[in-house]
């Protein structure tokens, strides 16, 4: 399911899926303007994203990337009240997007029933073992050295 070429589809799924009111990327474009044209768009992508895996890298505009500094609040002058935010173009995150939504269909088949952080809908709770028995070495997944 990974490795299957990315389809119109997907990226209808992709376009219509992404969040509206956010910053545009390098290009000036936002998600909106892509979504005024859903169907138009994806199957314009299927066809750039096809070249893109033909030919083993992006193109050079969807690599292009605007990084700038927001200021969080306080003062300006102490570096902590900043932060920096990548403005990336809305074209080179709808494959990514659709990888993302593969993977979630598919992991919560494959994860072990240990991996409780970073898997959507699994929380640290849901394993009471791990919090009141703690695993032996032989439990271990690596062995502890000499």
């Amino acid at each position: 399911m990974l490795d299957a070429p990315i389809t119109a589809n997907d990226f209808y799924w992709a376009i219509s899926h992404s969040p509206k009111g956010r910053s545009a990327g390098y290009d000036g474009l936002p998600a909106e303007y892509y979504q005024l044209n859903v169907h138009a768009w994806a199957q314009v992508y299927e066809m750039v994203y096809a070249s893109n895996f033909d030919h083993g890298r992006m193109s050079r505009f969807q690599r292009m990337d605007y990084i700038s500094l927001l200021v969080n609040g306080g003062d300006r002058d102490l570096p902590s009240n900043y932060r920096p935010i990548t403005l990336l173009n809305h074209d080179a995150k709808f494959g990514p997007k659709v990888l993302d939504w593969r993977l979630r269909t598919i992991i919560p088949r494959h994860h072990h029933s240990d991996q409780t952080g970073f898997v959507q809908g699994c929380w640290l709770g849901a394993s009471p073992r791990h919090l009141h028995e703690p695993l032996t070495p032989d439990q271990l997944p690596i062995s502890p050295g000499p």
